[in-house]
């Protein structure tokens, strides 16, 4: 298809990455202790052997670590390649590739097995990302074991989601169990006692307060006459005042003062609940999200944004929704158990006044709540920080040093998973809770304030994002206004008023038909016929709100889905049209001899675990191609290129986008080259422990064992236990076939070094081994020099240095894709 600048391979890395990541916690301890044994021992005139013992454990647990490090490094040339990466020179040839190659599985079905890899398995060709948005370590996990991670992750999420839905839901069970405490008879009330209005409202005279206090006191009232039935009233009064939260009354009520202690601590209950689980959410979300091992950066923040958004709408809104909904069916499929003292006890079926008054309240104040404790996490760094500064000349050791002039990192996915879950909340309930969006705002302007001086104080240098979190934004805020709009319709229908005039009477028996169908629902909760419904749904206080939906969800499906049609258009168009357009080489592409390119397959595999390099070249035709380079067929293809679905941005050649620095970041795709991977190909020193001091380190353990040590171990030595245990497994772990021993070394392929006689990669193999003889000083465990170019087990192409890269913004890169169907 054209000019191939460099291909890069990705190998699997994962264990390497982990044991480096190892290494970094055992320096980091190593480094600890040591500077805790020297300052001992300048102040003490004896020091305890404890630390001495911890000194030597941090250096085996080095020697281990380092030793599975050097066995990675060693043999990473001979593992599975899991994905590789093609740079092109031009953009028009990049896009002149991936245009051509099958989109679908049905079409990478129909493939013949000439245009297939190793005549068996058909490519699936992506455009790349970055190269510092790959994470090299997760290549390797298919997408059935990333299914499987995500269903987990999920599983955990929603367990977290339970534990708050369940304190959420002792708010309207204190209620409920409220009355059975205050032990009144409501049918006595209503009749011997007048506090009742003839609109429903609660209101006394002051005449009868007296009156009804004087009778519950004393039994007669001021003329000493008894009061007989009417003793009961202050009592019904209180409990009834106090019960919907008429406090004003809290003083002449002051012998029921518990029914104010559990009104409002059912309410501090609920929103307490709410803050502390949307507090506590983004940490675990992070931890679960990585456990899902996306392929890139990018991809992993988005599907953390989405995941604090969906938990933090559910937990705010739907939870505290659902524990105070009445719900008959529910009701009695728990009846008889302990569940139902606990859950689904609410009373509201309908957006009632004193809906807002039980479930609005403390949902605005978690709201208020919330933006304070979002914000105390920046504090908090604040405090550390300062605590840190203060605390320098403490500093043990340089590393501690350094922490205190370093700020935390700055990320993006948790804060815009919470600022959208702000406005979705603000956007459901602020048709009929008007007071959400000053709420919103209040919390928009002090993350505002706070974030900058967060971002311009306090943080190290963020990463680099791409667009995936903005556009992932802008696509899920219309959804907003789908809640707000369905909300407040029913909101406002609430209160009963005539038809609208512009709503016809054929779609009012539409509406009656259709909620024919839900008339279970409806007349389980709230009694509503079907009629009554459609009613309320064209009323002129909501029938304008209503038509509103209908236009926001035909507009934003379409709008979602209208490039899933055109596509699956021209996949019908294709379907008897045979493979012939979905070749992956074009037919008189450029041949393996042609002015000294590489061959005219420009598809890779992303899953070729196990398959040589020199495969990924044509397998349709061995022999040198007559057909035109790829600058005719450029200049030949270039005026069509619009005709055929092909849009350039107009970037550079590679080569110049290089020597004008319009290219940002690495220009490679290998890893080695990475700075983000620089660690784990940088040269590791050899800690050795000598005999004395493994000779020393079983005669201290051994002496605590002898002192009788019963206890159960602490968290630091089974840490120690786990971390030595993964360290063996992979200073073992074989390439793939059981065996230390590399593979034999493949064929020479371009943007690959060179592999050395004899299946040796690069330098000479030294074994290093924490039983070894030979000893360096202290500073010998924390010795780690990166070299200049690759790490251990490699040799740097001369070729290499100079030449190969990615355009700016990826424009003339492409990635490979599934290998296939079955493993090679």
């Amino acid at each position: 298809w054209g000019e191939i600048v460099q291909v890069d391979l990705a190998r699997t890395v994962d264990v390497l990455v982990d044991m480096v990541m190892e290494r970094k916690k055992v320096v980091v301890e190593c480094e600890d202790s040591l500077g805790v044994l020297q300052r001992a021992a300048k102040i003490y005139p004896k020091v305890n052997e404890d630390l001495e013992y911890e000194v030597l454990n941090c250096r085996y647990d080095l020697a281990v670590v380092n030793e599975a490090i050097t066995v990675q490094q060693r043999q990473q040339g001979a593992n599975n390649v899991v994905e590789a990466y093609v740079v092109y020179k031009e953009e028009f040839f990049r896009e002149l590739c991936l245009a051509a190659q099958p989109k679908s599985w049905y079409q990478r079905w129909r493939l013949e097995p000439e245009r297939r890899f190793r005549t068996k398995h058909a490519l699936v060709v992506t455009p790349a990302p970055e190269p510092l948005d790959v994470k090299f370590e997760n290549l390797e996990y298919s997408k059935r074991q990333r299914a499987s991670r995500w269903g987990m992750s999920w599983s955990i999420k929603l367990l977290l989601l339970l534990s708050g839905f369940v304190l959420v839901s002792l708010a309207p069970a204190i209620k409920k169990n409220l009355s059975s405490t205050t032990d009144i008879n409501q049918e006595e009330c209503s009749t011997h006692c007048a506090y009742t209005a003839a609109n429903g409202a609660i209101s006394l005279s002051d005449e009868l307060k007296s009156q009804y206090k004087e009778c519950h006191d004393s039994g007669v009232n001021a003329n000493k006459v008894s009061c007989e039935s009417q003793s009961v009233c202050y009592q019904c009064y209180c409990v009834t005042v106090l019960t919907a939260g008429m406090y004003g009354e809290a003083v002449y009520c002051s012998e029921f003062k518990n029914i104010i202690l559990l009104q409002t601590g059912s309410q501090a209950l609920s929103v307490i609940a709410i803050v502390a689980v949307n507090f506590i959410m983004p940490r675990i979300i992070f931890m679960l999200t990585k456990m899902e091992k996306h392929h890139t950066r990018s991809t992993e923040a988005r599907s953390a944004t989405r995941a604090l958004l969906i938990m933090y709408y559910l937990n705010t809104v739907v939870s505290i929704m659902l524990a105070n909904a009445y719900i008959p069916k529910i009701k009695r499929a728990i009846a008889g158990t302990w569940l139902e003292k606990v859950f689904f006890t609410g009373i509201f079926a309908d957006f009632t006044p004193n809906w807002y008054r039980d479930v609005g309240r403390p949902l605005i104040l978690s709201q208020f709540v919330g933006i304070i404790s979002r914000q105390a996490n920046i504090c908090l760094e604040a405090a550390l920080k300062w605590y840190k500064m203060r605390n320098k000349h403490k500093a043990l050791t340089q590393r501690q040093l350094n922490s205190a002039y370093t700020g935390h990192d700055f990320t993006l996915a948790d804060r815009y998973g919470e600022h959208l879950g702000v406005v979705f909340v603000c956007m459901t309930f602020g048709g009929t809770m008007p007071l959400v969006y000053w709420i919103a705002c209040l919390s928009f302007s002090v993350s505002y304030w706070v974030e900058k001086y967060e971002l311009l104080k306090m943080v190290r240098r963020p990463v680099t994002y791409n667009a995936d979190l903005a556009k992932f934004v802008s696509a899920a805020l219309p959804w907003s206004v789908l809640l707000h709009l369905a909300f407040a319709t029913w909101g406002f229908s609430l209160f009963g008023m005539e038809k609208s005039g512009v709503a016809p009477d054929s779609l009012v028996s539409g509406l009656t038909s259709l909620m024919s169908g839900l008339s279970g629902l409806f007349e389980d909760t709230n009694g509503l016929t079907p009629e009554q419904v459609a009613g309320r749904l064209t009323q002129s206080n909501s029938f304008h709100l209503f038509i509103s939906f209908f236009v926001c969800l035909i507009t934003l499906i379409i709008y979602n889905t209208l490039a899933t049609w055109i596509k699956l258009w021209h996949w019908l168009r294709t379907l008897g049209k045979g493979s012939s357009g979905n070749a992956v080489a074009p037919e008189d592409g450029p041949g393996p001899g042609t002015k000294g390119y590489p061959s005219s397959t420009t598809a890779t595999a992303s899953d070729l675990k196990g398959l040589d390099p020199l495969l990924l070249m044509s397998t349709s035709s061995g022999a040198a191609s007559a057909a035109a380079s790829p600058i005719d067929k450029y200049d030949a293809l270039a005026p069509a290129s619009p005709r055929a679905g092909i849009h350039l941005s107009g970037a550079p050649e590679f080569g110049i986008a290089v020597r004008s620095q319009l290219l940002v970041g690495p220009i490679s795709y290998d890893v080695r080259k990475s700075p983000l991977y620089e660690e784990a190909f940088a040269d590791i020193e050899e800690v050795a422990m000598d005999v004395e001091m493994m000779k020393k380190l079983e005669q201290m353990e051994a002496k605590k064992e002898r002192q009788g040590n019963k206890g159960l171990p602490s968290l630091r030595s089974m840490k120690r236990k786990a971390r030595r245990k993964a360290a063996k497994r992979a200073a073992l772990k074989s390439p793939g076939d059981g065996s230390l021993s590399p593979r034999p070394a493949p064929l020479p392929f371009p943007g690959m070094p060179a592999p050395l006689p004899g299946g040796q990669q690069g330098q000479e193999e030294t074994a290093v081994s924490p039983f070894g003889a030979g000893s360096g000083g202290d500073a010998d465990m924390f010795a780690a020099q990166a070299p200049p170019g690759g790490g251990p087990g490699f040799v740097e192409d001369p070729a290499e240095g100079s030449g190969g890269g990615v355009a700016k913004s990826g424009k003339s890169k492409s990635k490979g894709g599934k290998k296939g169907h079955k493993k090679g």
